[in-house]
């Protein structure tokens, strides 16, 4: 009887036991849970204040655009497509012997693009083909490739003999007034001799 007693006893104490730790259990989880401001504050331990990362990510769209803007004003010309990319050649003789990509945009940046190049007058050269030709192979500052190179070279030719049509030219390259008045003269001795 006693041996039955104390078998009652323990059986009781285990289901308490058991009622007791599921208790305890989801009372623990209660109060694991957080409210919205031990949410907001942990997330601002964790991952900075979004305040500050949005102007963070503002600043350095700045700094991307101000680069991209350098990029466009170093280029020597944009090929652009009339409606959605524009790449910019980058061309020192001196530097490299080979042009370089140094803008390669589309959509609205590339839009952006053409107004600021028309803006510091960066010559625009609209060619679709070439265009989107040199934007399917090639990726920002590459070199220009040699299948793509002859067409690049004979724009950036063209460019220079438009450029230097306007230009007077340089006193070196005129003939001096002797060798005119010499030609005058035998000029005036062939009619006479006529």
């Amino acid at each position: 009887m006693l041996f039955l007693l104390i078998l009652y006893c323990l059986g009781s104490m285990i289901i308490v036991l058991i009622f007791d730790f599921i208790a305890e259990y989801f009372l623990f989880m209660k109060d694991m849970k957080m409210d919205k401001q031990e949410v907001k504050r942990e997330y601002k331990e964790q991952e900075g204040n979004p305040e500050i990362k949005s102007k963070r990510r503002e600043r350095h769209q700045e700094i991307l655009s101000e680069q991209l803007k350098s990029d466009v004003s170093n280029s020597r010309l944009m090929i652009a497509n009339p409606t959605h990319i524009a790449i910019g050649i980058y061309f020192k003789p001196h530097l490299s012997p080979i042009p370089l990509i140094s803008v390669r945009e589309t959509n609205e940046v590339a839009l952006a693009v053409r107004k600021y190049a028309k803006e510091i007058g960066i010559p625009i050269i609209t060619d679709k083909k070439l265009a989107r030709k040199i934007y399917a192979t090639h990726r920002r500052y590459d070199y220009v490739s040699f299948e793509n190179i002859d067409e690049i070279l004979r724009l950036l030719l063209w460019l220079e003999d438009v450029e230097n049509a306007g230009q007077p030219v340089p006193d070196e390259l005129l003939p001096s007034e002797d060798k005119f008045k010499e030609g005058e003269d035998t000029k005036s001795e062939n009619k006479d001799n006529n």
